[in-house]
């Protein structure tokens, strides 16, 4: 059963790279490319995970995961940057986070990820 994952980063590139591994494990795969975007979709697809840059416009990816958690309660996120810290890396932990990864990635990484976020039953 295909499942849908939402991606969302302002780099076009990343995300169409993005989208076409998540499309190749079978699943659908929607975009946006800032806050309010990925916000609307969440709310009118239901994505049952979310793959989200931490720096976006308008917006961050703790934002992201705040709204998913309120309105789609159990919804997995998994948040991607380029400027990691220590302490957001635990932020992320503490929040929920079901993966944290460093750009650049390895796509078997990213991979890796979504299969194990949508391996666990939602709430």
């Amino acid at each position: 059963m295909a499942l849908k994952v939402l991606v969302v980063d302002d780099e076009l590139d990343l995300v169409d790279t993005c989208a076409r591994l998540i499309e190749g494990l079978g699943h659908v795969c929607l975009r946006a490319f800032d806050g309010p975007e990925a916000i609307e979709l969440i709310d009118s697809e239901q994505p049952d995970l979310v793959v989200t840059d931490f720096n976006l416009p308008h917006g961050d990816g703790f934002g992201i995961l705040r709204h998913a958690n309120e309105n789609s309660p159990g919804i997995p996120v998994i948040m991607m940057t380029g400027y990691h810290t220590a302490d957001m890396a635990q932020a992320a932990s503490e929040a929920g986070v079901k993966a944290y990864l460093r750009k650049p990635f390895m796509t078997n990484d990213l991979m890796q990820a979504v299969r194990n976020a949508l391996a666990i039953p939602r709430q």
